[in-house]
């Protein structure tokens, strides 16, 4: 029986389809292959580098060095994927040489630091028992690296196994942005930029990998407009490689952002976006910088406009109030950035100061803890304990909700933002929905970032490379909220201890008020203070939780002297490094400058 033509070409059709699928799925899983064993690959390399390290004479102290940061560049070259794949280990590798003090899940848990972070230090501040230390954490360093080995993390199926590589691919060109190129992981040895060069460079061994699976001839274009942009982006890192006078403006402007766009891209093209899900970071963010980055249903900032409505009148109503002689704008004033330009607010009666200087709430829903010593995670309840707070509001619950519901506005202001029942906890979410709106990203910087045609003064740029640079503000300050929401992941709010005088005169004195400790009880935390963000910074004056400096100038002047050890406190505590930073009164004034053009208008 004859095929009629038609129904031939349907059959041809169909079954170049069906190979067309079977030759991917082919190409996916010798991908994954590759993928698996390169990872493989790059970690033995960082094992054999530790073993060398270990076995470096001792007295040889250039050598020692030299042989460290090989250790440090081979893991670069696959930190994308370990960090990704084994983030509840990766701390031991590479975290902070600090006590990990973050509660888990409401246990008192502290963990000592590991890794290279721990051993740099060791090499570059040798005391009596350094080589004993520093053998013994290269050794534990071997024994995690075996582990890792033998978990295997990569080795998954093919598909889940790409989704993860372009999600973790994205993820470290956040990480080089905020953490690698100030500095972060390398307080002693300054060797930030050649890793930044190591790290992108690693990228991209993993991505040729995925040259079979580009489509096309759309798809060859992108592949090689990729490899064009690894290649200049390394070889800028490679050419200026000096910590102190790195571009870091123009690297993240002209390389890491559109890298970061060209993964996005690419990710897409091969069908390898992950599934929906809540996170702090937007998918289909271009880069760190883009306006849309945070995502709404994670920080729960994605309330409608008639709820915002309803929270800004409840903000700005005094009858919460106790007596009805002060609302929440009382003291966060639209005005001068959500603070109110005091050292120290008074209390409801006016007997005495508060505690602690009164924060600006740009951006306060960005964060996962709220007050400066961090005791709570929800704006919902920052803004309870401040209402029923008797030294602060003193609002009586049962009066405020009988006030609410009696007055003529308010019942049909609720029902209009889908909030029947008018509650305290209908008027805290009603709260949380405007501190959620007041979200600050539309500065000059901001705009200069997205490639937009504003622009920046030499001032102002330089002031940024030393902040994200020499002056290491950006190793507490991350971008790009320039708080202590903690990159790549920012699902953790830090804190510092820096030594904050009582006042600003010499000798200095620590400030009575022992901050995180007050709540937790936990000698760590005595002195550690949340990291406040900076934008709009130059209308929130004075600074620090008790308000001791008067100008940006002192600040930059404690900072710059080491803080408060630097400045002969006994403060063994402080996480500040206490080494002056040997800023010149032009640099300060140029990191002011910088953190001026971080001002919005999103409140004017």
């Amino acid at each position: 029986m004859m095929i009629s033509r038609k129904a031939a070409v349907w059959a041809i059709l169909i079954s170049g389809l069906f190979f067309t699928g079977l030759t991917r799925r082919s190409d996916e899983t010798l991908v994954r292959e590759q993928v698996t064993a390169l990872y493989h690959q790059n970690l033995q390399e960082f094992g054999r580098r530790l073993l060398l390290l270990k076995n470096t004479d001792a007295t040889d102290s250039a050598q020692l060095k030299q042989n460290f940061l090989q250790c440090r560049l081979a893991y670069k070259k696959t930190e994308c994927l370990v960090a990704y794949t084994e983030s509840n280990r990766v701390r031991a590798i590479n975290g902070p040489n600090l006590v990990n003090d973050e509660f888990d899940g409401g246990a008192s848990q502290e963990i000592q630091p590991h890794g290279l972070q721990v051993i740099e230090y060791l090499i570059y501040n040798e005391g009596p028992s350094a080589r004993a230390q520093r053998d013994a954490e290269t050794d534990l360093l071997l024994a995690e690296t075996k582990a890792l080995l033998a978990r295997n993390s990569a080795n998954t199926e093919a598909h889940d196994l790409h989704v993860i590589v372009w999600d973790a691919l994205r993820l470290e060109i956040y990480r080089i942005e905020a953490l690698g190129i100030t500095g972060f992981d390398v307080p002693d040895s300054e060797h930030a930029i050649p890793e930044a060069a190591a790290a992108l460079e690693g990228m991209w061994q993993f991505i040729a990998l995925y040259k079979p699976l580009f489509p096309g001839p759309e798809g060859s274009i992108q592949f090689r407009q990729g490899r064009r942009q690894f290649r200049e982006a390394v070889h800028y890192a490679r050419n200026n490689s000096d910590f102190a006078g790195f571009d870091r403006l123009t690297f993240i402007r002209e390389h890491l952002h559109p890298l970061s766009g060209w993964l996005l891209h690419s990710a897409r093209m091969l069908g390898y976006m992950p599934a929906a899900r809540v996170q702090p970071l937007r998918d289909e963010a271009l880069h760190l910088f883009d306006k849309d980055i945070w995502n709404p249903e994670y920080f729960g900032t994605g309330a409608s406009s008639a709820r915002v409505e309803l929270g800004k009148k409840l903000f700005n109503d005094t009858r919460l109030s106790a007596g009805n002689s002060r609302s929440c704008a009382s003291c966060h004033d639209a005005g001068k950035a959500f603070a109110d330009g005091l050292r120290k607010p008074l209390s409801i009666d006016g007997s005495h100061t508060l505690l602690r200087n009164t924060p600006s709430l740009w951006n306060a829903a960005l964060q996962t803890k709220q007050f400066y010593d961090a005791r709570v995670s929800r704006l919902e309840k920052q803004a309870l304990d401040v209402i029923h707070n008797k030294e602060e509001m003193g609002g009586d619950p049962v009066q405020i909700i009988h006030i609410l519901k009696s007055d003529s506005l308010y019942p049909a202001l609720f029902r209009e933002a889908g909030i029947p029942l008018i509650s305290s906890l209908g008027m805290l979410e009603a709260l949380r929905a405007y501190i959620g709106s007041l979200q600050s990203f539309n500065s000059r910087f901001d705009r200069y970032m997205r490639g937009q045609t504003e622009m920046l003064s030499p001032a102002e740029k330089n002031g940024f490379n030393l902040f994200a640079g020499r002056a290491r503000c950006a190793t507490c300050h991350f971008m790009p909220l320039f708080n202590g929401l903690v990159p790549p992941r920012y699902q953790q709010t830090e804190s510092e201890i820096l030594g904050i005088p009582a006042d600003a005169a010499f000798p200095s004195v620590p400030d009575a008020d022992e901050g995180r400790f007050l709540f937790s009880g936990r000698p760590v935390h005595r002195y550690a203070f949340k990291t406040p963000g900076i934008r709009n910074v130059e209308q929130t004056a004075p600074y620090m939780h008790n308000g001791v400096f008067g100008s940006l100038e002192e600040v930059l002047e404690f900072y710059n002297q080491g803080g408060g050890a630097g400045r002969g406190m006994d403060m063994p505590g402080q996480t500040l490094s206490a080494k002056p930073l040997q800023l010149s009164r032009q640099e300060m004034d140029d990191i002011i400058r910088f953190m001026k053009a971080l001002s919005d208008t999103a409140g004017q």
